[in-house]
């Protein structure tokens, strides 16, 4: 499993003037997301198969008649986001510890360390796993996770 390059993310800032209705709009979005995943060229897959009546096999049907040249070209990236892709975090949850790691690309670091030769696998993970527990108790500090 790995991540998809680019996730969307939605939030409400404290001062937003009128709160309810950004929530309202931000799910009303995510629970029917077929208009924004047509609209987006098929580039914004839907955040899971609920999200377009027919699941997964709905959105292949709308993915393989996609009109751009080649037709049908997005149609492949469907088996990808059903078997392949999931989340910052799985097997858990996405959170802002997971998606600070995520985002300051912590872990293709260790990798790039090791195979640089400039630390052992043994001395990268001790040192990822400081970063990752910092980064944790900042988030925690916060009341955020």
């Amino acid at each position: 499993m790995g991540n998809e390059h680019v996730m969307g993310t939605y939030l409400i800032w404290k001062f937003a003037k009128n709160k309810e209705a950004a929530q309202k709009y931000a799910v009303d979005q995510m629970l029917n997301y077929r208009d924004h995943f047509i609209r987006s060229k098929y580039y914004n897959f839907p955040p899971w198969t609920g999200s377009i009546k027919g699941g997964f096999k709905e959105i292949r049907r709308i993915a393989s008649q996609d009109p751009h040249k080649p037709r049908g070209k997005y149609a492949v990236l469907t088996t990808i986001a059903e078997k392949y892709t999931t989340n910052p975090g799985y097997p858990g949850n996405t959170t802002p510890v997971m998606d600070e790691i995520y985002n300051t690309f912590l872990i293709p670091q260790m990798f790039a360390t090791v195979a640089q030769g400039k630390s052992t696998p043994a001395e990268v993970v001790s040192a990822f796993a400081a970063r990752a527990n910092a980064i944790y108790r900042k988030w925690h500090n916060q009341k955020l996770v």
